[in-house]
């Protein structure tokens, strides 16, 4: 057995942020787990900067090119 935590990652849908899974993930480290819980390419560092930018970040075309 390793002292080393699982990883659990958290990846969020389309038009959320990847802040939505805080709560989750601070159940799950609280029960030894590491969280990471990354956002797409272009998404902002914040839910206020999103909502202020809704265009920024990657479009659905882009998605599925």
């Amino acid at each position: 057995m390793t002292d080393t935590p699982i990883p659990v990652v958290f990846i969020h849908g389309l038009w959320l942020h990847p802040l939505s899974w805080t709560e989750w993930a601070g159940l799950f480290q609280a029960a030894g787990y590491r969280t990471m819980a990354p956002g797409w390419p272009g998404v902002p560092d914040t839910v206020q900067a999103a909502r202020a930018n809704p265009d920024s970040g990657v479009t659905v075309a882009e998605l599925e090119a």
